[in-house]
């Protein structure tokens, strides 16, 4: 965080675990400044904003990659300052608007010390006649028949010559204007940075800021609309035109595009490898159902406990989604295979379904733990690794956590109601795979000893091909 002045900058650096706007209002308290100023600057809620949502540029359509004069990046700074940023402020979210580039217009009057002591004024009378003569005031009603008017003076300045004829001060009955004792001309802050387009020319622009804790995809979408009713009405001066150059709103969709592009993988490969290895498409809907609900129950839990959708979050969603149906298969299957059985025996469905579950629940759970356990040294990363990575782990987490539990509950209710029991005999593909992988298994367990030795002369082959 920063507070910058013509005096001072001061900056602060907050540990990341703290909230900002609680960790602000105690370090404020400590320091040793105008509390009321501080308080004001606590309770602006333009103070408290999030990342930026959209970033722009002021541009001419003849601009191309030539060189802007530096009167017209202070035109351009000017129209950025006094225009744009009003209107895009006024949208619903958005905390700031940051103008970057180009050089700030000044109003520079530079005094003659001579002619000072000539009329006897000093400085301070130069100062604060400028104040006085730069400002509305109001005026009151007028009351007139049966109507009432506002009276207001309108006393800013528009120009170099409303500056100059500015009295200063009377001397022996004769006004004594700043064009007396000074020199009026335009001038320019003094540069802290500069937008650079297309790494080769200086331009102008803004960054809006949105509020903390808004909609993304909201904001920046109002916010586009504002800039296409901008430029459809030519409501900047000298042609320009709002081209933006950033939009947060394109990352959120992109991940967004990416979970559900996973999603619809993940339901295809269930329907195939299941019919494939069970011969049954009532278990693939089974476990699609469990596929589908669990990311809608990992929204839920993510917003009970604060977790937002960020990119991080959504990309450990993504990450989740093959690992989601790890417990639903083996359920699915073990429950397929026992109605199989069932139905020479008499069993009751119910039963033989809960005695499925029962037989493979505690190595279902284990190995959903077990992943979850993996995932726990990112949770304890602190600072900016903290920051990025542990929305993911969090997010895998719960997500592997949600699905545990409908592959315990959901699964079973819908495995009595829609499978009806395997067959008698394995599907092709099964009796494909058994032929090499039987004799292998025979092989391993007579011969423990070289199978043991093979996976330590592997592990070890493959720690040494590892660059050091």
């Amino acid at each position: 965080m920063s507070s910058g002045t013509v005096l001072a900058d001061a900056w602060m650096d907050f540990r990341s675990s703290l909230h900002e706007g609680d960790t602000m209002a105690v370090e404020f308290d400590r320091m040793t400044v105008d509390q009321g100023l501080l308080e004001d600057f606590l309770n602006d809620p333009g103070n408290q904003w999030d990342l930026m949502s959209l970033g722009y540029t002021l541009m001419k359509p003849d601009d191309g990659d030539r060189e802007l004069t530096q009167q017209e990046l202070t035109d351009r700074r000017t129209v950025q300052d006094w225009v744009v940023r009003p209107l895009l402020r006024s949208t619903t979210g958005v905390a700031e608007i940051n103008s970057q580039g180009g050089y700030q217009k000044q109003y520079k009057v530079l005094v003659n010390p001579d002619r000072l002591r000539h009329y006897g004024l000093t400085v301070k009378d130069v100062y604060e006649a400028l104040g006085r003569n730069n400002a509305n005031a109001g005026g009151g009603i007028l009351p007139q028949n049966a109507e009432q008017y506002l009276i207001r003076g309108v006393g800013l300045v528009q120009n170099l010559e409303d500056i100059r004829l500015i009295v200063v001060k009377e001397v022996g009955g004769t006004p004594v204007y700043i064009r007396d004792v000074a020199e009026v001309a335009f001038g320019h802050a003094v540069r802290v940075g500069a937008v650079v387009k297309n790494g080769t020319t200086e331009a102008v622009g803004g960054v809006v800021m949105m509020m903390a804790g808004g909609n993304a995809k909201a904001v920046v979408s109002d916010i586009k609309k504002k800039v296409v009713e901008i430029n459809d009405k030519n409501m900047l001066p000298g042609g320009l035109k709002i081209e933006p150059y950033y939009d947060r709103s394109e990352l959120v969709d992109a991940a967004l595009a990416t979970v559900i592009k996973v999603l619809i993988e993940g339901v295809i490969f269930v329907v195939i490898v299941l019919y494939l290895f069970l011969g049954d498409l009532r278990s693939s809907v089974i476990v699609i159902a469990t596929l589908v609900i669990t990311p809608l129950v990992t929204f839920i839990v993510m917003n009970q406990v604060g977790l937002s959708a960020n990119l991080m979050s959504l990309g450990g969603l993504a990450i989740a989604i093959g690992l989601m149906v790890d417990g639903s298969v083996v359920v699915v299957e073990n429950a397929y295979e026992r109605l199989g059985h069932a139905k020479e025996e008499g069993e009751s469905r119910i039963r033989v379904i809960l005695s499925a579950v029962m037989e493979v629940a505690t190595p279902v759970i284990f190995g959903i733990g077990i992943i979850i356990l993996v995932f726990l040294p990112l949770m304890t990363l602190q600072g900016m690794e903290g920051k990025m990575f542990a929305p993911l782990a969090y997010t895998i987490a719960i997500a592997l956590f949600v699905s545990l539990v409908l592959s315990l509950t959901l699964t079973p209710v819908l495995s009595s109601y829609l499978l009806k029991g395997g067959a008698d005999h394995d599907t092709r593909l099964i009796a494909l795979l058994k032929k090499p992988y039987i004799p292998m298994l025979t092989w391993a367990v007579a011969n423990s000893k070289k199978t043991v030795s093979l996976a330590v002369l592997a592990f070890v082959g493959a720690v040494a091909m590892l660059p050091f």
